[in-house]
């Protein structure tokens, strides 16, 4: 298919073209062009396929999408911690235009796509995108997915041409903390369950599980997890959730009520526990992303005072 230059947000593929199935680490493309004079220019090009990045190259890829999101307004970003990196390189050594990868599973792969805004309109993108397809085959041809913050008219240019298919839009969410804590108490839960946190990083990463403690026992720390408890078999999980903590700010993820439990009012307790303890450490604002599809989710979460700060939509090709 034909691509345009794309301006700076995150795609995904459905698809892909076949292609022979060979990687190179680094190919040398040369295409030729047509100038207003009539005259043809020879337009040299260099690619890079990399599972990670030199301290060099993430520092050009920052530079690459602060200027996107500085022209265009977009908020997406590049994800430093991708599976997959193709680094275009045009004539000299800067770098131009970059697509990188990110393996939600097996078989679906989420792609991030800048191009310098001096350096649009010169075929970077399809060049990009052409190799990241021949590579992908190498992993038997994974769904990749397009996601915009419908925020860069020329992104809906690009995806109209692409012919990629609508799929579902996500929301990104957030609460002031302060004020989180002037929800409900839900006593009559407290004296049922409780939560204990365990640290899985040391780069502000936790993990909290909320645990089933039968006969009313509210005397078990909600600090660490008693050996009683966890090798228990009378005491099962009911809910779990990650959360990533930056300074005064925290990111909620992976927020899960096991189906047994729901409908209990299990959610909206653990929410405000959470709230609670991440107020209690010094947190003003705690984020999370979640899926329109997801009427449950979402009725939870602004029900608890979550807002809704931008839609992502996704699109497949």
């Amino acid at each position: 298919r034909n691509t345009q230059e794309i301006q700076s947000c995150t795609v995904a593929f459905f698809r892909p073209i076949p292609y022979n199935k060979k990687i190179s680490f680094c190919c040398i493309r040369t295409d030729l062009r047509v100038c207003a004079d009539g005259k043809r220019k020879e337009n040299a090009m260099k690619i890079i396929h990399t599972p990670s990045l030199s301290r060099e190259q993430a520092h050009d890829i920052r530079t690459i999408t602060d200027l996107c999101r500085q022209t265009d307004g977009t908020t997406l970003s590049c994800p430093g911690d991708g599976d997959h990196f193709w680094l275009l390189y045009g004539d000299g050594s800067r770098m131009q235009a970059f697509l990188a990868v990110y393996k939600m599973d097996s078989s679906s792969w989420e792609c991030s796509a800048f191009t310098r805004p001096g350096c649009r309109n010169q075929g970077y993108f399809h060049a990009l995108l052409e190799q990241a397809c021949r590579d992908s085959q190498e992993e038997g041809g994974p769904d990749l997915c397009f996601v915009t913050d419908n925020r860069c008219p020329d992104t809906f240019k690009v995806l109209r041409h692409l012919d990629a298919e609508f799929l579902y839009d996500e929301y990104m969410m957030e609460i002031d903390l302060p004020l989180a804590e002037e929800g409900p108490g839900l006593q009559n839960l407290d004296s049922r369950y409780h939560v204990f946190a365990e640290c899985l990083e040391e780069d502000g990463e936790m993990s909290l599980t909320m645990w089933i403690t039968p006969g009313g026992d509210s005397s078990a720390t909600d600090r660490s997890c008693p050996d009683s408890l966890t090798d228990s078999r009378d005491r099962l999980p009911a809910g779990t959730c990650r959360i990533v903590v930056h300074g005064t700010g925290a990111y909620l993820y992976g927020l899960e009520i096991l189906p047994r439990h729901r409908k209990k009012g299990l959610g909206t307790w653990f929410l405000y526990h959470i709230m609670s303890r991440l107020a209690g450490q010094g947190c003003r604002r705690l984020r999370l992303q979640v899926s329109g599809t997801n009427a449950p989710a979402l009725g939870l979460y602004r029900k608890t005072g979550f807002r809704i700060t931008e839609t992502l939509s996704y699109y497949l090709y």
